[in-house]
């Protein structure tokens, strides 16, 4: 795999995996829940969501915002951190009334 050194939490997120099988994963802020079936995790692209069977935290250093993850990888899922842009919603609704 590419070499790691000097990545921060500020860096950008990436991800790599070899065959499905084992990778890691930079730019982590956060581990929200995790057990076999599915990591749920907070980055700087947003909320990542990986499922598959055998999940494991092989290494967690949120200090550089990395983990290295094992198992067998069946899907990955971006989605919004709950809570942003909540208050697009309420402009909105205000434009609507006024």
């Amino acid at each position: 795999m590419e070499d790691r050194k000097n990545i921060s939490n500020s860096s950008p997120h990436k991800i790599v995996f070899d065959e499905r099988k084992k990778g890691w994963i930079t730019g982590v802020t956060e581990v929200i829940a995790f057990d076999e079936k599915e990591i749920s995790l907070k980055t700087n692209a947003g909320k990542m969501t990986i499922q598959g069977t055998g999940l494991t935290l092989a290494r967690l250093d949120l200090e550089l915002g990395e983990i290295d993850v094992q198992g067998t990888i069946d899907g990955i899922v971006y989605s919004k951190i709950h809570g942003e842009n909540r208050n697009k919603g309420r402009k909105n609704l205000r434009r609507w009334i006024s």
